[in-house]
């Protein structure tokens, strides 16, 4: 199916973060995430299924714009890589309107434009542990952009995850174990996104290997 400029581009920028990470990243994790309880209003897509997902399933064609399964019962989930995304996009419009200076906050990713306070942009990191508390402070310059994957607490049953977690391993089709989080910062906005998510996945150990 052909698709517009926009979201062309970002399913290429999340099958490169993939291949960087064998795997730990996938945007066609959708058929997982039902499996375990996700998007109960969904139903039209149907349950899910482990087995569906596979990044090397999708065939995307750069000359006609068009998307395709290879395997049958796959999907696409950009809640992974799609802040990110955006908040580049937005970060570009707002240069391009001659706003000198802003954030731009999208639950959990920055976007910094300009300049900060005294010469740079002080941004806390949450403990994952504790509602209030935090880890550090990051000291960053115009341009970063920061993103923070975690298991924060909340009532996953309520939201009809049958498991405590809103994180899986595309691999493995298991749960992210819940005592991790990692924050991202770099000038690109959509892999600070996608590989906050990636190293969630792999680890402490394996995130170091990317």
């Amino acid at each position: 199916e052909r698709v517009d400029d926009e979201l062309f581009t970002l399913l290429m920028r999340a099958v490169e973060v993939s291949r960087l990470t064998d795997g730990a990243f996938d945007v066609t994790i959708l058929p997982l995430l039902r499996a375990w309880g996700a998007y109960p209003g969904l139903d039209h897509v149907g349950a899910g299924r482990a087995d569906a997902v596979g990044w090397s399933g999708l065939e995307l064609d750069r000359d006609a714009r068009t998307v395709a399964f290879r395997r049958d019962g796959m999907g696409i989930d950009l809640g992974g890589i799609a802040k990110g995304f955006a908040l580049d996009r937005a970060r570009i419009a707002l240069s391009a309107a001659g706003v000198r200076r802003a954030t731009v906050d999208l639950g959990g990713n920055l976007a910094l434009l300009g300049e900060g306070p005294d010469g740079g942009w002080r941004i806390a990191v949450r403990d994952a542990e504790s509602a209030e508390g935090t880890l550090g402070v990051l000291m960053l310059a115009a341009g970063d952009t920061v993103s923070t994957s975690g298991n924060y607490a909340r009532d996953f049953a309520a939201e009809g995850w049958s498991a405590p977690s809103h994180v899986y391993d595309p691999r493995t089709g298991k749960p992210v174990r819940g005592d991790l989080a990692v924050t991202v910062w770099t000038a690109d906005g959509t892999a600070a996104d996608a590989l906050s998510t990636a190293f969630l996945v792999l680890g402490p150990e394996g995130a170091r290997s990317v």
